[in-house]
């Protein structure tokens, strides 16, 4: 038998409960050309059983060689040192990243590969996703929510050329929610892989992979929810830590996008909109969040859109930080040298932070 035309990378970590259901969601796919790459990340639960029993259907239904597993001893630490470590194990043309506690439609690989099929000039495929509950229950779907946020129609098949994604929608909002929707060229991936490290984020590393993809090729969508995204509840604890590390980390990536590309502007106002709005939640929000950790974040939206929209919290937080301590800790710790020119997303102006200090210009 030749190399299979996909590789499905199954990265997982605690997720035995749903690891049936999503295993079975791939046996159930129209298209049948592909390998399994099972991946454990030293899970504390009986994941490595579900894996190993679904190794040997696997085996029956596409042979022995269409197999791969590697169950860590020790954990990784982040998910996307297991996407790494699946990329490098892949054989296939095109890479699944069918992540462990989601599912998807039997068309999808069907769909998705048959665009890659057809489009040349496509190195990467994804589709709409619907947001699930712990029980499967359908919580809504991910474009609707994303065409509200950047005022765009995501209800027909679209595509766009090299760049074209990287500076319009994808740098304002990851429109890429969820690996599972993605089928991409495995020589793409391989070559984002070996220039950026999407580990140095715990939430985030996602989007950086999709958006290093899009600037090298191009990109295509389907607007059939074919794969579905589990969203899992939290605690208030664990929710307000959660949220204050998604939006330091996605900050982060969206000044990083405008430091390396040319974003169109209207993406550049909407996105800006949408990331006021995101941080002053965040800042307003009761909870476990230290005084440091809110002075970044306020110090991160004086910097990109003047002191008027850190609210009045934020003024209370920035006093007691101290808005240069603020500012420069939060760009330090999301990894922005001192001395980078930061792009102000919706602003229409510059500001700087120097090699002696901080300007802002409000």
């Amino acid at each position: 038998m030749g190399e299979p035309t996909v590789s499905v990378v199954v990265p997982n970590y605690r997720h035995e409960r749903f690891l049936a259901e999503r295993l079975e969601s791939i046996l159930n796919q129209t298209f049948g050309d592909y390998e399994v790459v099972l991946l454990d990340d030293a899970s504390p639960d009986g994941s490595v059983s579900v894996l190993e029993r679904y190794a040997g259907v696997f085996a029956d239904r596409l042979g022995v060689d269409r197999v791969q597993t590697c169950f860590n001893r020790e954990n990784s630490g982040n998910v996307f040192r297991q996407w790494a470590r699946g990329v490098s194990m892949a054989r296939g043309r095109y890479v699944w990243i069918a992540e462990s506690d989601d599912s998807a439609e039997p068309e999808l690989l069907e769909t998705l590969v048959g665009r890659l099929d057809r489009g040349v000039d496509e190195g990467l495929v994804f589709c709409d996703s619907q947001k699930i509950d712990g029980a499967g229950e359908v919580l809504g779907g991910c474009a609707e929510v994303l065409g509200g946020y950047l005022a765009e129609d995501w209800s027909e098949a679209r595509s766009w050329g090299r760049g074209g994604l990287s500076a319009g929608p994808l740098a304002a909002l990851n429109c890429v929610p969820n690996a599972g929707a993605v089928v991409c060229r495995r020589a793409v991936l391989e070559a984002v892989l070996a220039e950026e490290d999407p580990s140095v984020f715990r939430l985030c590393g996602d989007w950086l992979v999709w958006w290093a993809c899009a600037e090298r090729v191009g990109v295509g969508y389907e607007p059939a929810a074919l794969n579905k995204f589990r969203h899992h509840t939290a605690t208030v604890r664990e929710s307000v830590a959660l949220d204050t590390g998604f939006v330091v980390e996605a900050l982060s990536l969206v000044l990083a996008f405008g430091k390396r590309c040319s974003v169109e502007p209207r993406y550049a106002r909407q996105g800006g909109v949408y990331w006021r709005w995101r941080l002053g939640v965040v800042l307003k929000r009761r909870g476990p969040i230290r005084v440091s950790s809110a002075g970044r974040l306020a110090g991160l939206m004086w910097v990109l859109w003047g002191w008027r929209s850190v609210g009045l919290l934020g003024l209370v937080v920035l006093a007691k930080l101290g808005l240069r301590r603020a500012v420069l800790g939060g760009l330090a710790r999301l990894g922005m040298p001192v001395g980078v020119k930061v792009w102000a997303m919706g602003g229409g102006s510059e500001r700087w932070v120097g090699e002696q200090g901080l300007r802002v210009d409000v």
